[in-house]
């Protein structure tokens, strides 16, 4: 069988999946050596396969969109509770204006009754789509996000440190 670019191609994406080399050698029925050859090739001009890149880039666009996706349902529910509490609120002032009194006890034992059914409705559906219910929660998740970005970064210096150390190593050694 030839190594065709076809092939090279299939084998590059699959790896890229996260897929072992090794593994995609028996598949394609393809020498690991060439598989390599080529690999290394592909490094020297500047374009390296680096194994579960596409894994992780879709990773990160499922989770952009995600955000997306739970920012725009959070808009739709809060519409819908704002719409709910205005409508609360004028049957409120139209069942006072019927009444011509200051405080009715009746009218505000329903209004605190279909007021707690709104929340109870807004924090389920909240809950379902998975969405922070307070801000609070919303600022916890950014807090843990931006240390965890931080530590990423923090990981690849400490890398790039300990491989400038080894290069040094190596050049004082040879």
């Amino acid at each position: 069988m030839a190594f065709t670019k076809q092939k090279e191609f299939e084998i590059r994406a699959r790896y890229e999946f996260g897929e072992n080399l090794n593994d995609l050698a028996i598949i394609y029925k393809i020498p690991l050596v060439t598989i390599k050859k080529r690999k290394k090739k592909a490094e020297l001009k500047g374009d390296p396969w680096i194994k579960n890149s596409r894994s992780k880039d879709g990773y990160k666009r499922y989770i952009n969109e995600s955000d997306k996706k739970k920012a725009e349902i959070e808009k739709r529910i809060n519409e819908k509770v704002n719409h709910q509490l205005l409508e609360l609120e004028d049957d409120i002032a139209i069942k006072y204006s019927i009444t011509k009194s200051i405080l009715s006890d009746g009218i505000e034992r329903s209004a605190l009754t279909r007021f707690s059914r709104i929340k109870k409705i807004a924090d389920l559906r909240k809950s379902i789509e998975n969405i922070p219910a307070t801000t609070n929660e919303k600022l916890v998740i950014e807090k843990l996000k931006l240390e965890n970005e931080t530590k990423k970064l923090e990981y690849e210096e400490k890398k790039r440190d300990l491989d400038m150390k080894k290069e040094m190593l190596n050049n004082d050694i040879g």
